[in-house]
């Protein structure tokens, strides 16, 4: 923590970063419309993403090793269709955790994979979520499940969390 001291001008609190995507092609900075959390540096040590209050719309918990949690509640005012998925597997697995879900939509074909965490320290939201723009029809859903088993299936509704189970291929 006093490496402001040994090697100037680097810092042990960091601002947090927060980039917006341009159409799939780059990111620029949105700190400022992130407001408030994004203007003080602190010492984060794990990050978790989830929709906590089941909008559509990602949040995200930030721990700081100095102070107290901070809740990053998306409060996006864009209008975005989403499709959340929990998946339930045969072989007692609840959250299905190395299923992966394909998504297809007439503008391509998105991929996610089931997991519990992405970052040091946290667990994250298990549900699959797809942020889908202005898109408002899905082709198809393929889930390959962690046993090998591959489903395929018409989308469930959008804009809401859907719980899909795994039937066994004969």
């Amino acid at each position: 923590d006093a490496i402001g001291k040994i090697r100037p001008p680097a810092t042990y609190a960091q601002p947090l970063t927060l980039f917006k995507n341009s159409d799939g092609k780059t990111f620029s900075s949105a700190n400022q419309e992130g407001g408030e959390a994004f203007q003080k540096p602190i010492v984060g040590r794990a990050l978790a993403v989830g929709d906590y209050d089941n909008d559509g719309e990602l949040d995200v918990l930030v721990v700081d090793a100095e102070g107290h949690p901070l809740l990053l509640h998306n409060e996006s005012k864009e209008p975005n269709h989403w499709l959340g998925i929990r998946l339930k597997s045969h072989n007692g697995g609840r959250s299905a955790i190395g299923a992966r879900v394909t998504l297809t939509t007439e503008k391509g074909i998105r991929v996610v994979e089931s997991q519990s965490c992405q970052s040091y320290l946290s667990a994250c939201d298990t549900r699959i979520h797809f942020g889908l723009g202005s898109t408002q029809t899905i082709d198809k859903i393929t889930i390959r499940w962690a046993d090998g088993n591959i489903q395929t299936l018409t989308a469930p509704p959008l804009n809401q969390y859907s719980t899909i189970e795994e039937t066994t291929s004969k």
